[in-house]
């Protein structure tokens, strides 16, 4: 409502009491403006949606982010499993171009060739002779004030439901879906809905086979030869996204 019709200047002036009230009126019209405007350059929130990818390249040595659990080979129903990525600083180059959004999520991967820096915690369990659940935690990397990487409180929780294949003895194959679960991620990406199609698999990278390690050392979300250089490296998550509430980043690291 717009001050003209909030209140108007009478004739009269009995004691300067109908330009006092005018007066009152108007600061207090003001008053609520800015109240609504909320702080100088503050940006509302917004919805996109659109396509997604992502590709998780996690490990269980090294300088990691999150705890590893790895899987034995020879597993059996309520074994766990946890993998995790590179610390945000660290050079992860499948990782670092391992997030797309079509149309661009605002402030993640913005340009036309760009993708998000992120790392990941791959869990799971196995639940069943040849089936197991978990989820994936996706971190975003963004930088401080000294221009490190560290990670941030933008972060995508994914819940998947796989079945599980032995192709080879270097290769637990998995296939399923996943979905974003929106009460789970938090920042920026809060209330992230969606999902589609999961492929990954539990394997050793740089080795023939995990059988005679008696381990799986790794887990990759991906699709195809997991020897294959970052950026020819297909995804192995792909489906859709909706996020009502786009929240700005540039909020304070974790």
């Amino acid at each position: 409502m717009g001050h003209g019709r909030l209140c108007r200047l009478e004739g009269t002036n009995e004691k300067g009491g109908t330009v006092k009230r005018f007066y009152l009126l108007a600061a207090a019209a003001a008053a609520l403006a800015l109240v609504g405007a909320g702080p100088v350059g503050a940006q509302a929130p917004r919805s996109v949606g659109g396509d997604v990818t992502m590709t998780v390249h996690t490990h269980s040595s090294g300088v990691l982010m999150f705890p590893s659990e790895r899987l034995p080979f020879n597993f059996t129903v309520g074994d766990t499993f946890a993998y995790s990525s590179r610390i945000c600083r660290a050079t992860a180059p499948f990782n670092d171009i391992g997030l797309n959004f079509t149309p661009n999520y605002p402030g993640v991967d913005e340009g036309p060739r760009s993708a998000a820096r992120v790392r990941h915690w791959a869990q799971g369990t196995i639940t069943q002779a040849a089936g197991n659940r978990g989820t994936i935690t996706t971190a975003l990397c963004v930088r401080d004030a000294s221009g490190a990487w560290v990670p941030s409180q933008h972060v995508i929780v994914s819940r998947y439901v796989a079945r599980y294949e032995l192709r080879s003895p270097n290769d637990l194959h998995l296939n399923g879906a996943f979905r974003f679960s929106p009460s789970e991620s938090s920042g920026t990406f809060r209330d992230l809905q969606g999902g589609g199609r999961f492929e990954a698999r539990l394997t050793c990278l740089g080795a023939p086979s995990c059988a005679p390690l008696g381990e799986f050392h790794d887990f990759v979300a991906s699709t195809g030869n997991p020897s294959l250089p970052a950026g020819r490296l297909q995804p192995g998550m792909v489906g859709s996204f909706y996020d009502p509430t786009v929240r700005p980043i540039g909020a304070p690291t974790v």
